[in-house]
């Protein structure tokens, strides 16, 4: 989860980018170290990544998560600060292919799966969906083509 602050809407709060984190924290949510990226065209805005998706629920789950109190008894959250979006850890991470831009996507086995069944799982799923991509834009894998296992033996002779 990645939250993008509005440091106009923080000013106006009269709180810090390290508060809400503060507050996110005491309510029991990881929340890893700032990074300086923005997203293209947005201007400068803050960012916290978070790093586990799983844990912090929905994007409006996670703009519901109450930073203060305010003396009045009404309750400042997230979505009044800023806006939470699901996201790479890396927002900074710029791909190349032969020096164009490319898109890049990152499997994790799951614990217990055959690595083997899933390799095979993804690139037929990735062969279904190429019908939709743009003209010209294609599947590439430049490391090696299916996992595998194999045994050498050799002698060694001295």
């Amino acid at each position: 989860m990645r939250v993008w602050f509005d440091p106009d809407k923080l000013t106006s709060y009269g709180m810090t980018s390290n508060e809400v984190v503060a507050a996110i924290r005491a309510y029991n949510v990881e929340v890893s170290p700032a990074s300086s990226a923005a997203p293209r065209g947005a201007g400068p805005a803050p960012q916290r990544p978070h790093p586990d998706p799983v844990a912090a629920g929905d994007p409006q789950e996670f703009e519901s998560i109450p930073l203060r109190t305010n003396p009045d008894g009404s309750v400042v959250r997230v979505s009044d600060v800023g806006r939470a979006e699901l996201g790479t850890d890396l927002a900074d991470l710029r791909a190349l292919y032969n020096g164009n831009p490319a898109g890049v996507l990152a499997v994790r086995q799951e614990p217990g799966a055959n690595a083997l069944d899933t390799a095979d799982r993804i690139r037929a799923r990735l062969a279904d969906l190429e019908k939709y991509f743009p003209a010209g834009m294609k599947v590439i894998y430049p490391s090696t083509p299916r996992p595998s296992c194999g045994w050498r033996s050799g002698v060694v002779r001295p």
